[in-house]
């Protein structure tokens, strides 16, 4: 548009709710990817370990629960530091790189999964 200054406007730092904006619309349709990735572990490893009976104890269930809630509560806390980092003069990099901490949680998730499902949620000594 004519008599309009861009340059003003796009060197504005963004507002709080903008960032809130930006976190959640990165991070949570990831959250399914995460998830899924999670639950394809924890299928997979039933499947192949013949852990069907034992998962299907009231007590295994529970903590089953237990263990998704306080992950997806772990990937909550990547939201904490895009806020922190969007508010600093990193916010530019961050955002182009912030994938990286993505792949790095679902790779850590995973492994979690993987050597906790045995011993944390089904009881299994191995």
């Amino acid at each position: 548009m004519i008599g309009i200054p861009t340059a003003a406007i796009e060197d504005a730092p963004p507002t709080t709710r903008a960032i809130w904006t930006d976190v959640l619309a990165y991070w949570e349709p990831r959250r399914l990817i995460y998830n899924g990735l999670l639950t394809m572990v924890v299928v997979m490893q039933v499947l192949q370990q013949h852990w069907v009976r034992e998962l299907l104890t009231p007590s295994a269930l529970a903590r089953l629960v237990i263990a998704a809630a306080a992950a997806n509560f772990c990937y909550s806390l990547a939201h904490g530091l895009d806020m922190a980092i969007q508010h600093s003069d990193f916010r530019r990099f961050w955002r182009d790189h912030r994938g990286w901490i993505f792949l790095f949680g679902c790779w850590l998730g995973v492994a979690i999964s993987y050597l906790s499902l045995g011993e944390f949620v089904l009881s299994i000594r191995q």
